[in-house]
């Protein structure tokens, strides 16, 4: 069940995952809201974080960086180890660290998320 607003009125809408069509909408007229959030500004918000991803699967075996450390672009913020090599995983911005997502010892795989920067 998925909750759809248009033009300030919410309706509720259920998709079937087998054939992707609709199998239900109700309008819930009573939930009409009056203030939309602001969409630009959320947009905003989430071009500023970027994610800091593992390459490849690894373990992590550095952590170089904490939670609200100011970081430039290419500063190395962990060591991973795979295959008897380590790699160097950099910021990709400068910015703030706002969550640190694995610490050491930790078993990564490719594109898992290990730390939020917010760029300034």
């Amino acid at each position: 069940m998925y909750a759809v607003m248009v033009q300030g009125k919410r309706y509720f809408v259920e998709v079937s995952d087998s054939d992707a069509s609709i199998q239900r909408v109700e309008n819930a007229a009573d939930t009409e809201v009056d203030e939309l959030p602001d969409f630009d500004e959320i947009e905003r918000a989430e071009q500023q974080l970027h994610t800091v991803s593992a390459v490849m699967p690894g373990t992590i075996c550095k952590v170089l960086t904490h939670e609200g450390a100011q970081v430039k672009k290419d500063d190395v913020l962990f060591v991973s180890e795979a295959m008897k090599m380590e790699l160097e995983l950099r910021a990709d911005t400068a910015g703030v660290v706002t969550k640190l997502l694995v610490a050491v010892g930790d078993h990564v795989e490719k594109g898992q998320p290990l730390a939020q920067i917010e760029a300034q």
